[in-house]
Order: C-alpha cells, then structure tokens, then sequence
C-alpha cells in the first residue's frame, strides 16, 4: 500500500505541478509544495506513533543480503528504477526530438492514468501470480519504449506508448517490494527498507546517466538506453525463478 501511494502521488503530482507551473509559475509551485509539505510535518508528529527499534536487528542488513534471492531482487530493483527515470526524467526532450508538441503535462497525465490503471491490475493478480505481473509489466514497459524508439513521431502512437509505459510502472514498486518481502523470510520491516532506498538510488541514478546521454548523444538515444534497461530487468526476473522471483503461489 505504501509504495501503491507513492506511484500514485508521483504520476498524479507531476502532471499537477506542471499545470501550476503554467499558471502560477515554477516559485508559485514550489511555494505551494512547500506549505502542504509542513502541513504534512505537522499531522506526521501529532498522529503517528513512535515506535522503539528492535536492537537484535540492527546488525541483520549486511546479513541480509546472504539469503538467497534477495541480492538479486536488490539488482533488479535498482536496474528497473533506472530504467524507467532515465527516460521519464527527459520525457519533454523526447517529445521534442520526436516532432511532438511539447505538451509535458498531458504525456504525464496519461502516465498517471496508465499508472493507476497499473496499480488495480497488480492488486489482482500480485498475491497469486508476482513473477508473471512483474514479467508482464517489464514486457509492457520495453514494448512501449521500443515502439517510442521506433515510431514515437507518430501522435497516436507515441501517446498510446505513454498509457501503457504507465501500466508498466504502476504496479513496478509493489511488485518489487513484495519480492523483497518474500525473498528476506521474516525479516520485512529491513527488506522493505533497504528496497525504497535501493529504489530512490535507481530514481537518482537514472536522473543523471539520462542527462548525460541527453548531453553526449541527445534524446533519441534515451528510450534506446531505458528499453534495454528493461530488457536486462526481465532477464534478471528469468535468471530469478528459484529464489528471487519464484514462479508460485505466494
């Protein structure tokens, strides 16, 4: 549920923020987030718990990584949030490069819905079927982005490619989160943990080596760089059928 509210305010935020910014401009949007986010300081310190840490477990997280399966999903993880923020990032360049309208925020507001879109599908199937949403979803997400690569000019196409890039990544960190869930047997408080950090390192990652590319060869080379990305991530997910990504009923 977590990371299902983190999609949801990452595909539904951005494309709110871009609107903002054509009204009230970039300091206007910045001054608004700036508000709610003290807001949020404040309901945070009034209504949630503290809770005390367990002291047994602190020195488990290097440990955690000998279990089996759970280095894996940690490459995966991280392979798959880079993957999708290296193109996300400079959708805008990429829609220019392609000879589309630099509309940026109706692109991402159709991510947004392809999002939840996502995130309603996963919930349905991700309790009986984790390894073949996340295979689907990647599958989904590549194809997409290939399709861009190849064909993005046309604006059908390449906004029909941004609604199911979105259902690709709806689901994408409830997925990966619940394989670290399974992957660390009894230890899901630290494997969660260490999945939204090695997650937003991938965030940052793909941000930085997506403005390089953007840099050195230009945009059209970015959907390139994040479908083969995506095509290591569902490789990964193969290689993973025994411990990492089993292919049972969880």
């Amino acid at each position: 549920m977590v990371m299902a509210g983190s999609t949801i305010a990452l595909s539904v935020g951005l494309p709110i923020g871009a609107f903002l910014g054509q009204i009230i401009g970039w300091r206007g949007t910045f001054a608004t987030l700036s508000a709610l986010i003290f807001i949020l300081i404040v309901w945070i310190a009034w209504k949630i718990p503290g809770l005390n840490a367990d002291e047994k477990k602190m020195s488990i997280p290097v440990n955690l990584f000998k279990i089996p399966g759970v280095f894996l999903v940690m490459i995966t993880t991280f392979t798959a949030s880079l993957a999708t923020y290296v193109a996300y990032t400079y959708l805008s360049p990429i829609m220019v490069t392609n000879g589309i309208k630099d509309n940026t925020g109706f692109a991402l507001g159709l991510f947004g819905i392809g999002a939840v879109l996502g995130i309603l599908l996963t919930a349905r199937f991700i309790d009986t079927h984790m390894r073949s949403a996340l295979l689907l979803s990647m599958l989904l997400g590549a194809s997409a982005l290939f399709i861009v690569s190849l064909a993005g000019h046309f604006y059908f196409v390449f906004y029909t490619c941004i609604v199911f890039w979105g259902i690709s990544f709806g689901g994408l960190p409830s997925l990966l989160q619940t394989a670290t869930i399974n992957a660390t047997k009894g230890l899901p408080e630290i494997g969660s943990s260490i999945t939204v950090t090695v997650y937003n390192i991938g965030v940052f990652s793909g941000a930085f080596i997506g403005g390089l590319i953007l840099d050195y060869t230009g945009p059209c080379a970015i959907s390139w760089t994040s479908f083969l990305l995506m095509a290591i991530v569902i490789s990964l997910v193969v290689m993973g059928r025994r411990f990492a990504f089993p292919g049972r009923k969880i």
